[in-house]
């Protein structure tokens, strides 16, 4: 027996970039997908619900990065959320990121902060947040998709592996080392 991997099923959920008026929901839903054990502690949980609204501002303000959202059809909520964010490396940058052969220009996309509301997990919506992703990443050109994960969250690497994402050989590009903890594993999808 094969292990059934779902990454191109389809879904009904409608995945959108998300409005400025959607901030505080785009918020919570990170909050609460990250940080849910804090919830008995309101101080620490208020001050990550800050931190998480400072950055998805700060990525707003970045014209090359885009908030989704997925939302359901039905009740119009808002059940799930990532960035993606479109990088373009000349030769000379991409020797300080990412390998590269051949091209002058190269676009990649790095996808984070995927979450699901935790009430709406195994439904497919990260799933379906992502193939909206690699849909796009193929339309615009892109030739790799990056993203983070916790290596112990198994259900997350699970996923990316079924949708084509493998564990970046070798060191993290400097980019992730000053970002990322040491509990946070690379991984990339080639699309070309």
């Amino acid at each position: 027996m094969t292990n059934f991997c779902p990454c191109y099923l389809r879904t009904k959920y409608v995945i959108r970039s998300a409005r400025v008026d959607e901030l505080d929901t785009v918020t919570e839903v990170r909050c609460n997908s990250f940080y849910s054990y804090l919830a008995d502690d309101r101080y620490l949980y208020f001050q990550r619900k800050r931190e998480i609204r400072d950055v998805v501002l700060g990525r707003w303000r970045n014209p090359n990065a885009y908030c989704l959202v997925a939302v359901d059809p039905g009740s119009q909520e808002i059940v799930g959320t990532c960035d993606a964010t479109i990088n373009e490396f000349s030769r000379r940058q991409s020797f300080l990121f990412f390998p590269q052969e051949g091209k002058q220009e190269d676009k990649k996309i790095y996808v984070s902060s995927m979450a699901v509301r935790i009430d709406m997990r195994r439904r497919g919506i990260a799933r379906t947040i992502l193939n909206k992703v690699l849909d796009v990443a193929k339309t615009l050109g892109v030739s790799e998709v990056y993203l983070h994960v916790e290596w112990e969250n198994k259900p997350a690497v699970w996923l990316y592996r079924c949708c084509g994402f493998e564990r970046y050989p070798g060191l993290p590009p400097k980019w992730l080392r000053s970002m990322s903890r040491p509990e946070h594993t690379l991984m990339v999808k080639p699309l070309k």
